[in-house]
C-alpha cells in the first residue's frame, strides 16, 4: 500500500512539472518564480490529497480546476484560454493513462492489474507520464509554429474547450466500464482504438485552436493598420491646415512689417509692442502640432491645447518623443481624451487654471502618465479608490473614468488618483 501511494505521489510530481513547463512556455508569470513554485506545490498537493479519498470523477474535476487556477491566477492568461488549456491537459493525462492501461490489460490479460500490483502501476505511470510530457511538447511546438504570440481569442477558446471536456467524460465512462464489466478482448481493443482516436482528435483540435488565433491576430493587425492609417490622415490634415494658416501669415508679413515700421517712425513704442504681441498671440504661431512620434497622440494633445487656450487654461505638456505604438489609436483617444477632459473641467473656475501633463516610458514600463491640475471643489471618493462625478446626470456621466480603468486593466497596468487638500491639486498617475 505504501509503495502504491509513493508511485501515485511520483505521478503527481511528474504532472506538476509538466504543467509548469507547459504553462510557463505559453504565458508569462504574474509573480516571482518562488511564489509560483509554492502555488504549484500547494495546488498539486491538494489534488493528491483529494485523490486518496475521492472517486475518479472528483479527482478529474479537481485536477482540471487546479490547473485552471494555476494558469489563470499565476500566468498572464485569460479565463477562456485557461479553461481550454486546463481541459486539454486533463484530456491528455486521462486519455494516455487509459490507453496505457488498456495496452497493459491486453498484455497481461487483466485490465485491473495496476490496482493490485505496484510494479504494473509503476510501468503504467512511467509510460503514461512520459507520453504526457511528450504530448505537451508537441502541443508547444504546434503553438510556436502556428502562433508565436499567445493572445486572447474571445469565445473561440471557450467553444473549443467543450470538446476536450466531452472527451474527458467519454474516456471516464469507458474507464468505468473497463473496471466494472469483464469485457472480451476485442471490445477492449475497440475501446483502445476509440481512446486513441479521441486523443488524436484533441491534438487536431489544438492545431485548429492555434491557427484560429493566428487568423484572429492577423485580423487585429489589419484593423490596427487601418486605425493607424486613419490617425495619420487626421494628423497630416491638421498639419496641412496649419501650413495653410502659416502661408497666410507669411503672405501678410510685408503688410505687418510696414505697419510696424510706420508705428516706429511715429515713435509709438507702446503701440509697436501691442501690435507685435497681438501677432505673437495668433493661434497659428502658438499651437504645437507635433509632441511625439505618435500621430494620434499629437492630434489629441493639439485639440486640447486649442481648447485650453480658448478657456484661458495653461496647457503644459512634456511628452518624451517615443512612438507608443503598442496603444491603438482608439485606446489613445479613450485614455488621453477622458483624463484631459476631466482635468479641463476641474481646472475651470480656479484662480490659476493650468494642466500639467507628462508622458514617458521609463525602463521596465511601456507608458507612464502624470497629470496634475487644480481642483476648485474637493472630489468625493466612491470608496473603491476612484472619485464620483459632480455632474447632475450621474447615469450619463462618470463613464469616462470607467473606460480609462477598463483600458488600464486591459494593458495590465495601474491607475492612482490623489487630491492634495493643502495645495488643492488633483494628481492622476497611470502606469502600463
Amino acid at each position: 500500500m505504501i509503495d502504491t501511494k509513493l508511485v501515485y505521489l511520483c505521478i503527481y510530481i511528474a504532472e506538476c512539472m509538466t504543467a509548469w513547463g507547459y504553462f510557463s512556455a505559453l504565458y508569462k508569470k504574474r509573480y516571482a518564480v518562488w511564489i509560483t513554485l509554492i502555488a504549484y506545490a500547494l495546488g498539486y498537493t491538494v489534488a493528491f490529497v483529494v485523490f486518496n479519498y475521492a472517486y475518479v470523477w472528483v479527482n478529474t474535476s479537481v485536477f482540471t480546476i487546479v490547473n485552471f487556477i494555476l494558469l489563470y491566477c499565476f500566468h498572464s492568461c485569460s479565463w477562456r484560454a485557461g479553461l481550454f488549456h486546463a481541459g486539454m491537459l486533463t484530456c491528455l493525462s486521462i486519455g494516455l493513462e487509459f490507453v496505457i492501461a488498456l495496452i497493459i490489460g491486453a498484455v497481461f490479460g487483466n485490465f485491473e492489474l495496476y490496482q493490485s500490483s505496484a510494479l504494473v502501476l509503476t510501468i503504467m505511470g512511467v509510460c503514461s507520464k512520459l507520453l504526457y510530457f511528450l504530448a505537451t511538447k508537441i502541443c508547444l511546438a504546434i503553438a510556436r509554429k502556428a502562433n508565436p504570440v499567445e493572445k486572447e481569442t474571445g469565445p473561440v477558446a471557450l467553444l473549443l474547450s467543450c470538446f476536450s471536456l466531452a472527451s474527458i467524460c467519454v474516456m471516464l465512462v469507458m474507464f468505468y466500464i473497463g473496471l466494472e464489466v469483464r469485457l472480451p478482448v476485442h471490445m477492449e481493443n475497440l475501446m483502445l482504438i476509440c481512446a486513441v482516436i479521441l486523443l488524436f482528435s484533441n491534438i487536431l483540435l489544438y492545431v485548429g485552436y492555434q491557427y484560429s488565433q493566428r487568423i484572429h491576430q492577423q485580423y487585429l493587425s489589419l484593423q490596427m493598420a487601418k486605425q493607424r492609417e486613419a490617425s495619420e490622415t487626421v494628423y497630416f490634415k491638421a498639419l496641412e491646415e496649419r501650413y495653410e494658416d502659416q502661408r497666410v501669415i507669411i503672405h501678410d508679413i510685408r503688410r505687418h512689417l510696414t505697419a510696424i515700421k510706420g508705428l516706429a517712425q511715429n515713435q509709438e513704442a507702446q503701440r509697436v509692442v501691442d501690435y507685435v504681441s497681438n501677432i505673437e498671440s495668433l493661434p497659428v504661431l502658438q499651437n504645437k502640432v507635433r509632441y511625439c512620434a505618435n500621430p494620434m497622440l499629437n492630434v489629441v494633445l493639439s485639440r486640447y491645447k486649442e481648447f485650453c487656450d480658448e478657456q484661458g487654461i495653461s496647457f503644459q505638456v512634456d511628452v518624451r518623443d517615443k512612438e507608443y505604438d503598442f496603444l491603438s489609436p482608439n485606446d489613445i483617444t479613450v485614455l488621453f481624451g477622458n483624463i484631459l477632459e476631466n482635468a479641463v473641467e476641474a481646472a475651470q473656475g480656479t484662480s490659476k487654471p493650468y494642466i500639467e501633463l507628462r508622458v514617458d516610458a521609463p525602463t521596465g514600463t511601456a507608458l507612464f502618465i502624470s497629470l496634475t491640475n487644480p481642483c476648485l471643489i474637493k472630489p468625493e471618493s466612491d470608496g473603491s479608490g476612484s472619485y464620483r462625478t459632480r455632474k447632475a446626470d450621474k447615469e450619463r456621466h462618470g463613464v469616462g473614468l470607467k473606460s480609462v480603468n477598463t483600458l488600464v486593466k486591459k494593458y495590465g497596468g495601474s491607475i492612482k488618483q490623489e487630491y492634495d487638500e493643502t495645495t488643492g491639486l488633483f494628481h492622476t498617475m497611470i502606469l502600463l
